[in-house]
């Protein structure tokens, strides 16, 4: 999910480098503020901290998605594979937080003039475990579309 972030600054930064994207249940800068009513506050406080706490590489999810706020994607095929099983802890609501990442997940792909929003139909967070093939078949998807 990390790994959404840094692709997304990477191809705002770096766009004639970017000819597309085919993001994996990425994380969002504003799930957070999204998924609050739907999950314990004190789990939702330990998540926020985390994020707030530097990764093995020393770059905090926070930091990265703050930073993000401020830059659009640059106009390239995207494609946003979303989960939507989603199974969490004691008193979460699933149904909300898997409607809160539809939401943020679509949210990207606005203004992206190919935009491409798959839903996992089986599978929580772990998406590429989960269908693999539906990975790779996006994945070849956009190779396709981006050599024409």
């Amino acid at each position: 999910s990390l790994g959404g972030l840094y692709a997304r600054l990477y191809a705002t930064d770096r766009p004639r480098d970017i000819s597309g994207l085919v993001l994996v249940d990425p994380a969002h800068e504003d799930m957070p503020q999204k998924v609050r009513t739907g999950m314990p506050e004190q789990d939702w406080n330990a998540w926020v901290w985390a994020r707030g706490e530097p990764n093995q590489d020393g770059v905090a999810e926070s930091v990265v998605g703050d930073r993000l706020r401020n830059f659009r994607l640059p106009e390239i095929p995207v494609t946003v594979i979303t989960a939507t099983i989603r199974q969490d802890g004691d008193g979460w609501d699933a149904r909300f937080i898997n409607e809160a990442a539809r939401q943020v997940h679509a949210s990207i792909l606005q203004g992206v003039m190919i935009a491409r929003h798959v839903p996992a139909s089986r599978s929580g967070y772990d998406v590429h475990l989960d269908q693999p093939q539906l990975v790779a078949d996006e994945i070849f998807r956009m190779v396709r579309a981006t050599r024409r």
